[in-house]
């Protein structure tokens, strides 16, 4: 499974694919290495645009787990599913998959903030425009909260998104004026070659 991760890692699709296979298959007795596996060929099949693959994985996931077994888990895998919703361009269903991922909102490791950031961009994305202005001020005290223990600020990932969601909405959703003024902090969050 390592080896599957390092082949993601560096984009190696293919050989990324091949180890998490061999990795689901010989992991099948225990459920989070076979989850581990699953959530590789998740993201290699999201790169190559698979979307009937991933669509399978999901499924696969959701049949090996459930709230009750593991709540963390399982809300995991619903962050998951909305961002390939997401991805497929179904925001409300992406929205109703954000809803089922409560325990990731309990987690301090930057998933409350994950979670509330996303849900801005989905509601954005399907049409919800005055939300965000509703959420911006809550946002940006749960990532003052959450940047204070932290050393090295590790979440300049999520202010950066933050500062240009808030130029969108300064911009009155105008997405030509908002890439043109937030285009350096835009070519920080894409790294090359990914779509």
């Amino acid at each position: 499974m390592e080896l599957a991760k390092c082949y993601l890692l560096v984009g190696e699709c293919e050989k990324a694919i091949t180890h998490a296979t061999v990795s689901y298959h010989l992991f099948q007795k225990d459920i989070l290495h076979e989850l581990a596996s699953l959530e590789i060929l998740l993201h290699c099949y999201l790169m190559k645009q698979d979307y009937k693959k991933v669509n399978s994985i999901i499924e696969s996931a959701f049949i090996k787990i459930s709230a009750e077994s593991d709540e963390f888990i399982y809300s995991k895998w619903c962050f998951l599913k909305a961002g390939v919703e997401f991805r497929m361009n179904q925001y409300k269903n992406a929205l109703e998959s954000l809803k089922k991922c409560n325990e990731l909102l309990k987690d301090k490791n930057g998933w409350l903030l994950a979670c509330n950031l996303f849900e801005s961009i989905c509601r954005i994305e399907s049409g919800n425009l005055e939300w965000f202005e509703y959420r911006s001020e809550a946002l940006k005290k749960i990532m003052l909260r959450y940047n204070k223990d932290q050393a090295g600020e590790q979440n300049k990932r999520f202010y950066l998104i933050y500062k240009i969601l808030r130029t969108l909405h300064k911009n009155n959703y105008d997405y030509v004026q908002t890439l043109s003024d937030e285009k350096n902090n835009l070519s920080f969050l894409s790294p090359a070659g990914y779509s």
